[in-house]
């Protein structure tokens, strides 16, 4: 490497070392700001191919939508405060159990077949399950 180039690298490393936590906060408003972007073009999209019935279309689902959407912010903050408070490996053996839930569910209340393939791909959930939970200390 360049002599040159070595200084640059050391002190952009030495930079982003000191200040972790603003790269951190700058990579989450920049995520922010796509999500928000692309909710904002969902709803135009939306409202470009449907035109003012959407509202009316959407008004008797909107309070169970908001609702999904509080359940789903609260169980998301609930995982981060897991991961913040708990064994990273349980945490994580635990999450995964919700594929096996959703399997569950779509089989019981969907009436979806529950073929070969959704067992063995539960299968090797619960083997991935089992080996986080052996390695964690």
């Amino acid at each position: 490497m360049h002599p040159r180039a070595r200084r640059r690298y050391a002190a952009s490393a030495a930079t982003a070392a000191e200040r972790p936590a603003a790269a951190t906060t700058m990579r989450g408003a920049a995520f922010s700001a796509v999500a928000a972007a692309s909710s904002r073009s969902a709803v135009s999209v939306a409202l470009a191919r449907r035109g003012r019935p959407l509202f009316a279309q959407l008004k008797p689902v909107c309070g169970i939508g908001l609702a999904g959407g509080a359940i789903s912010l609260l169980a998301y903050g609930l995982v981060i405060w897991a991961q913040a408070h708990g064994d990273l490996a349980t945490v994580a053996a635990l999450r995964e159990t919700s594929i096996l839930i959703a399997a569950l569910i779509a089989t019981l209340l969907f009436h979806e077949r529950f073929g070969r393939l959704r067992l063995i791909a539960g299968a090797v959930v619960l083997a991935g399950i089992t080996v986080l939970e052996l390695a964690s200390p």
